[in-house]
């Protein structure tokens, strides 16, 4: 079965994002459940100004967003939502991360996983690099995305958490483990950097429904 997956000082400022490194991109993510839903937790990654990456499955039943970056904690709304490929981004007060720059991996490589809320940074090989069928987030049509097999010691909480190469890019985002077998699976970077491309709008806990829905819609 799959299972959805610092060092204190001040958070990034633009003047300070030109060479970010994956640890000042890691945030942790707080989750004030929406109606009916429970609190919850994960990780996220600073992609670009103000905007951190997150597994949509993490935030479609939030009330409330808390980001903490660096140690600092920050107010955040869900900005962009992709649940065919569990994906969203979050506007985040008070940051500025600045452009990431993106690789991919093949079968045998290695790597690093950076940012895990609950098991910091992890070392990682390349299974298999595959096309993902899976199910929506929180739901129960399937797509496809790009992604990776990965063997990691990952565990729940570390669902969101970035797959570094060796030169620092983004490879992926850890979204899901398999149980205890120390296999996880990864949404690819060009997922992401296709998300990036997507208009904003504004979510808001929908308290009937008990997830988010867009504001106005």
């Amino acid at each position: 079965m799959l299972i959805a997956a610092g060092v204190a000082c001040a958070s990034p400022r633009a003047a300070d994002t030109a060479n970010l490194t994956p640890s000042e991109r890691a945030a942790i993510v707080e989750v004030t459940g929406c109606g009916m839903a429970g609190d919850t937790r994960g990780s996220g990654i600073g992609i670009g100004e103000d905007l951190v990456v997150v597994p949509a499955h993490l935030v479609l039943q939030a009330a409330v967003v808390e980001v903490n970056v660096l140690g600092v904690p920050h107010p955040a709304t869900v900005v962009v939502l992709d649940r065919p490929k569990d994906l969203a981004l979050l506007h985040v007060d008070g940051v500025s991360f600045g452009a990431i720059e993106y690789g991919a991996l093949a079968a045998g490589d290695r790597a690093t996983l950076i940012g895990g809320s609950n098991s910091g940074s992890l070392p990682v090989r390349v299974l298999d690099r595959v096309t993902l069928t899976i199910e929506e987030a929180l739901g129960t049509d399937r797509y496809d995305r790009l992604g990776y097999q990965l063997e990691v010691e990952a565990s729940r909480g570390d669902s969101g958490a970035g797959i570094y190469d060796s030169s620092d890019r983004l490879v992926g985002m850890l979204f899901a483990v398999q149980g205890d077998t120390g296999v996880g699976w990864a949404t690819a970077a060009e997922e992401i950097a296709t998300l990036l491309a997507t208009g904003r709008s504004m979510y808001e806990c929908d308290e009937q429904d008990s997830f988010i829905a867009e504001s106005g819609a």
